[in-house]
């Protein structure tokens, strides 16, 4: 189906032949009916409009769809990242009425993709692989939080009057105007936020730190301990150049990494192997088959690949 046609039946700009050739594909096959909802995940989030208070003024979300794997380009324009909408009104036809505001938006990014948003108060966002986020569409004019699953690198629009909050779990990171990165899977047992520009501030376990350029806050969700680490931001927002660095991680934390970052799925053999540690930088022309070769070279662990799952022993 001609892509162009789709996006013009999605706009309701598709003439009448157009509308009857798109639900005849439709119909066809189950595969088309699920191409089509893809193309519409993916056309939704990059026109979706977020209607705000002030008197029915539109403020628009965009975003930009980055494929981490080569051999994903190819399909980049089907892959759906996931927009879920709580609580939906409808526009009048006649556009004579305004509508309400929408509750509350879900952006969620599978396995194998990078997003780029610019959210309604101009600031820019990646988000990694594997990474959820959830906002109020008071968005910019009541209101700047995100709630964060995963990672997220930041460039926060500076308001002085409307500070850009990020909560994760326990954790609450706080800015006026700032350039910085938070990993925190739900997975992961450390929730990190590393600071490259301005200020920010983090609660945790009844603690407040402030953060500046340079440093890293570091919670564990175990011990409920929070530190500051000085010049360890260096490599933090490196996986937006689509390059993996690992700096003495556990093999279980960077199977973590591995499995977001290529869609695969890792199984253990040995849990022995889970506590070694590695060092080292990949980039984007890389494929898992060679990070694994080259890890592996130092004879601590075997591997063996079959489709998206690959054992170690």
């Amino acid at each position: 189906m001609d892509k162009e046609i789709l996006y013009r039946f999605f706009n309701g700009t598709a003439s009448h032949s157009e509308e009857e050739q798109v639900r005849r594909w439709i119909e066809s096959s189950e595969a088309n009916r699920k191409t089509l909802l893809e193309e519409r995940k993916l056309f939704d989030m990059a026109l979706l409009h977020t209607p705000v208070a002030n008197g029915g003024q539109i403020a628009r979300l965009t975003a930009r769809v980055i494929p981490i794997l080569k051999e994903t380009a190819k399909i980049a324009a089907v892959v759906a990242i996931a927009v879920t909408i709580s609580y939906l009104l409808m526009h009048n036809r006649n556009e004579s009425k305004t509508t309400e505001p929408l509750a509350m938006q879900t952006i969620s990014v599978p396995a194998g993709q990078r997003i780029n948003l610019t959210l309604p108060d101009n600031s820019s966002v990646w988000l990694n692989a594997g990474t959820t986020v959830r906002y109020n569409t008071g968005f910019g004019t009541t209101n700047r939080q995100l709630d964060l699953s995963g990672e997220a690198s930041l460039e926060v629009t500076k308001n002085e009057h409307l500070p850009f909050i990020v909560q994760t779990g326990d954790i609450r990171v706080e800015v006026t105007g700032t350039h910085f990165n938070v990993r925190a899977y739900d997975n992961d047992q450390d929730v990190k936020v590393a600071l490259m520009e301005g200020s920010v501030s983090i609660s945790a376990a009844n603690r407040t730190v402030r953060l500046s350029p340079g440093e890293m806050a570091l919670y564990n969700r175990t011990s409920h301990k929070l530190d500051v680490l000085s010049d360890a931001v260096a490599d933090a927002s490196e996986w937006i150049n689509n390059r993996i660095v690992f700096r003495g991680e556990t093999f279980e934390q960077i199977v973590r990494t591995l499995e977001r970052h290529f869609d695969v799925k890792v199984i253990f053999r040995d849990d022995r192997i889970k506590n070694s540690r590695f060092t080292g930088e990949f980039v984007n022309n890389e494929r898992v088959e060679e990070i694994f070769r080259i890890m592996s070279a130092g004879k601590k662990f075997r591997y063996r690949i079959n489709g998206n799952e690959i054992e170690i022993y």
